[in-house]
């Protein structure tokens, strides 16, 4: 039900140097940290179909990186506590970077068959964007916690 406002925010967040916020991951990964690896991949998945049917670019690819994204972070909540300091500071930007730097390489190297250059780690480390993940994604999860309709005792109470 959410996953295209999430888009809609996301675009509208949308910078010249690419999105300011990642409204869609975050998005993913919340409701994988809420319900679970199986349904954070299948969000994750449903996500990525709607990111090609609006994007130029082999088919396929971002509907497995957000599937595997939401299959991984879901797995997570089985293992560390889902309304941790763990799962609402340090896994979004984690996961953020990790998902950049993925695209960017796979991009580089599948896509343009090319060796992948040195700048990709610095667009995909890119402090400013880490660091905005980390300090908003509590907030984040907090909103879609209580505008979602996932279970309140399974949602981010703080």
């Amino acid at each position: 039900g959410w996953l295209l406002p999430l888009f809609m925010l996301q675009s509208a967040l949308t910078g010249t140097r690419g999105p300011l916020f990642p409204v869609v991951a975050l998005g993913i990964i919340f409701y994988a940290l809420v319900e679970g690896p199986f349904f954070g991949a299948v969000f994750g998945a449903a996500a990525g179909i709607l990111w090609e049917a609006f994007a130029v670019g082999p088919a396929g690819i971002p509907m497995a990186e957000l599937g595997v994204l939401g299959f991984l972070c879901g797995g997570v909540a089985r293992r560390v506590f889902r309304d941790s300091f763990f799962s609402k500071v340090i896994l979004p930007p984690l996961c953020v970077t990790g998902l950049t730097l993925g695209d960017i390489l796979f991009h580089q190297t599948v896509v343009l068959r090319a060796a992948p250059r040195l700048q990709v780690f610095e667009e995909a480390l890119a402090p400013l964007a880490i660091a905005a993940t980390a300090l908003l994604s509590p907030a984040f999860f907090r909103l879609l916690g209580k505008i979602s309709s996932v279970k309140s005792e399974r949602a981010f109470r703080s």
